[in-house]
């Protein structure tokens, strides 16, 4: 399990049982669970610019997930890559960027 945080309260994790949680340190407990994938959840990163998170998962998907909605479907899921995504990441100065990369 590795966490990132998107506010001083505010954290969110990926993990091998294929979640994303999103976690209230003020309330000490999950606030939002995303069943993220079919695999395990290997990196998230948080677009500081949008409420959205993106995902990196052991199938070679990215998925783009919109932290306001309800439902457990992706905005986006891209698959392109062979091997597992180890790790993705929004550009810090522009929002429409973001990397992945896995092997």
């Amino acid at each position: 399990m590795f966490g990132k945080f998107l506010s001083p309260h505010i954290v969110a994790t990926g993990s091998g049982d294929r979640t994303i949680r999103i976690w209230d340190l003020r309330k000490k407990g999950t606030v939002k669970l995303i069943q993220a994938s079919a695999y395990d959840v290997l990196s998230i990163d948080f677009n500081k610019y949008e409420n959205a998170l993106a995902s990196g998962s052991g199938d070679g998907a990215v998925s783009i997930w919109d932290l306001r909605s309800d439902k457990d479907v992706p905005l986006r899921r891209l698959a392109g890559h062979s091997y597992a995504v180890k790790k993705v990441k929004f550009a810090p100065f522009n929002k429409n960027i973001l990397t992945s990369g896995g092997l």
